[in-house]
């Protein structure tokens, strides 16, 4: 079992990297044109950048090779040098601030699409992001002091499946919160991992809702359903809704088996959960330039040329064009955002 876990360790880095290098070309795609500055989809794009990029090293330290070091492994020896000190409290924050970012990537980047439906052309909705993003960061702010200040991280070694996980000496959250409305004063206790899963299953829900709206939307708009257009967003929409429900899904698996100890006598089970945990990781940091290549050609042929034509043939060049029109409920006058760009 163990030789199956460093093959596989080999192959997700082997992945990660060359991902990592598809991801640098097209930021550096990005950050040449000045058409694609404009765009608030872009924006966030370039943002996500060196915040995926974090996010996959200290998956490292978190999640990769705790989890395939076993008892009398080569890096045991490592992990017993960081264990119980101040680094690990750090790196293990930063296991879940950066997962919850990502979520909130992808949450705010359906916000931009919702907004650009919902609202007037004309309205200016970055208000939303701001003060979303506030909100974000003074939770994870909290979280972070709660888990670090007077709270030790360790390593704990897990007998049933010979592997470690990082644990926290913080059994328990205590939450106080006012409600300013009603004056009701009411405390929650909850295990911290238990915060963290239903909050990020609360995003990935209200994603695939703003998703499955954009489908909808889409579906009446006035446009020829047989476009590039039409095709490439309603692709862009399944994928969406297909990488958040499966993220949802293994989140709420996740939380059942820190927990409630599910399946803790099936070694199995949890193996098979904790392979499909590193590959959601992956799909989670890596699928953004993927998808911007898949249904952006203007993106695509310029890494292209970047690759050597005895590996990649360069497809002609096409311009860049508007990417999203609808009619605005029942009027006649088109309006576009440039959260997308179809060719």
């Amino acid at each position: 079992m163990n030789v199956l876990r460093i093959i596989f360790f080999i192959l997700s880095s082997s992945f990660g990297l060359f991902a990592l290098i598809v991801y640098t070309m097209v930021a550096h795609i990005i950050c040449k044109k000045s058409i694609y500055k404009t765009s608030l989809f872009f924006k966030y794009f370039l943002i996500g950048y060196p915040m995926n990029f974090f996010t996959w090293l200290n998956s490292f330290l978190s999640m990769r090779i705790p989890q395939t070091t076993s008892c009398n492994g080569f890096m045991i020896l490592f992990l017993k040098s960081i264990h119980r000190t101040i680094f690990l409290r750090i790196f293990h924050f930063a296991h879940y601030f950066f997962a919850g970012t990502q979520y909130f990537y992808s949450f705010l980047v359906s916000v931009d699409r919702f907004c650009a439906l919902y609202f007037l052309p004309n309205s200016d909705w970055t208000w939303v992001h701001v003060v979303l993003t506030i909100i974000f960061l003074t939770g994870s702010a909290i979280c972070g002091f709660l888990i670090c200040y007077g709270n030790e991280s360790f390593y704990r070694y897990n007998l049933y499946s010979d592997y470690f996980y990082i644990d926290t000496t913080m059994v328990n959250l205590k939450i106080v919160s006012f409600l300013i409305a009603g004056s009701i004063l009411f405390q929650v206790r909850n295990k911290i991992y238990r915060v963290l899963a239903s909050y990020l299953s609360l995003i990935c829900f209200v994603n695939i809702c703003f998703n499955v709206y954009f489908y909808r939307k889409l579906k009446t708009a006035t446009m020829n359903r047989h476009s590039a257009l039409s095709r490439n967003l309603f692709k862009v929409t399944y994928c969406s809704i297909f990488i958040d429900g499966f993220l949802t899904v293994l989140s709420i698996i996740n939380w059942l088996i820190s927990d409630l100890h599910f399946f803790e006598e099936t070694p199995l089970a949890i193996e098979i959960v904790r392979i499909l945990t590193w590959i959601a990781s992956d799909i989670l940091t890596w699928s953004p330039p993927f998808l911007l290549l898949v249904f952006c050609k203007t993106i695509r042929q310029p890494v292209q040329k970047m690759i050597p034509k005895i590996i990649w043939k360069p497809c002609p060049s096409v311009t860049p064009v508007a990417v999203l029109g609808f009619t605005n409920g029942n009027q006649n006058v088109q309006h576009f955002t440039q959260s997308f760009i179809i060719q």
